[in-house]
C-alpha cells in the first residue's frame, strides 16, 4: 500500500523576521488505482499542482525511480498553459544515489574493480554492487575502495 502526502512549506526554516515556518504533512485523497498507473500518477500531479496554486507555492514533487520516468513524461508532454507545465519532478533521494552509484560502477567497469571487490564480495554480487541495487553493500565497497583497505 502506498501513502501519499503532501508536503507545504520549508522543513523548520527560519523566516527573515526571525519567526520559524513549519512544514504541514497532509494526507491526500486516495486514488484507488495501482501506482504506475498512468491515469493515477496524472492525478496525483493535478492534485498537486492546484494545491500549489492555491497556496501560491512552487510545486515540486518527488518520485521514486520508477514512477519518476512516467510522471516527468507526463509533465514534458504537458503543453506550455496547462497547469502541468509548472511541476517540478524530482527524483527521490534514495533513487538519486543508487544512480550515482550505479553511474560510478558503469565507468569503473572493466578497470578491475570487478576483482578487486571479488576478493571481498562473492563473485554473483559483484554486478549488484556495480549497479548500485545492493546500496548499502555498494556503498560499503566504494568506500573500502576510496580508503585503500581493499
Amino acid at each position: 500500500m502506498d501513502l501519499w502526502v503532501l508536503v507545504l512549506g520549508k522543513p523548520n526554516s527560519i523566516l527573515e523576521d526571525g519567526a520559524y515556518a513549519t512544514t504541514k504533512i497532509l494526507p491526500v485523497p486516495f486514488i484507488n488505482l495501482e501506482a504506475s498507473n498512468l491515469s493515477a500518477i496524472n492525478s496525483a500531479l493535478m492534485y498537486a499542482v492546484l494545491e500549489s496554486q492555491i497556496k501560491k507555492k512552487p510545486c515540486i514533487v518527488t518520485f521514486d525511480q520508477p514512477l519518476f520516468l512516467k510522471a516527468a513524461e507526463i509533465v514534458s508532454s504537458a503543453d506550455s498553459s496547462s497547469p502541468l507545465s509548472t511541476i517540478h519532478v524530482r527524483l527521490g533521494g534514495f533513487h538519486l544515489l543508487m544512480s550515482f552509484l550505479g553511474s560510478i560502477g558503469y565507468i569503473m567497469r572493466g578497470s578491475g574493480i570487478e576483482e578487486l571487490w571479488s576478493t571481498v564480495y562473492a563473485k554473483n554480487t559483484v554486478p549488484h554492487l556495480l549497479s548500485g541495487h545492493a546500496f548499502s553493500r555498494s556503498l560499503r565497497a566504494h568506500l573500502l575502495t576510496v580508503c585503500g583497505f581493499v
